[in-house]
């Protein structure tokens, strides 16, 4: 995995949280954000940082039946199950905000 950064993360559970903290890792080249001009670069991007530590966290919380609310930097949002899974299938799965935040 040459020129990927080593994939770090910490979880903290954080007094009044709706649930479980959890943690999201995100990857990055460090070669292509080496083609921006120095001028461009935000500083969250400097390829001339080769260490950096991402923590995300989200408070999750189990609304019944399959029903789940997340939230996550001051966004909300809900997911559901098929009703051949036992829920009421009225928000996404689970697994398909998984396979789009892939595609991002």
């Amino acid at each position: 995995m040459s020129g990927w950064c080593e994939p770090r993360h910490r979880v903290k559970e954080a007094p009044g949280a709706l649930g479980r903290r959890m943690p999201l890792i995100r990857l990055f080249q460090a070669s292509s954000m080496g083609r921006m001009a120095d001028a461009e670069t935000p500083p969250g991007l400097d390829p001339k940082v080769l260490h950096r530590e991402v923590v995300v966290e989200a408070a999750t919380e189990h609304r019944g039946k399959m029903l789940h609310q997340a939230r996550v930097h001051g966004f909300t949002f809900f997911s559901d199950e098929p009703e051949t899974l036992g829920g009421e299938n009225e928000h996404p799965y689970p697994l398909d905000y998984f396979t789009a935040a892939i595609g991002l």
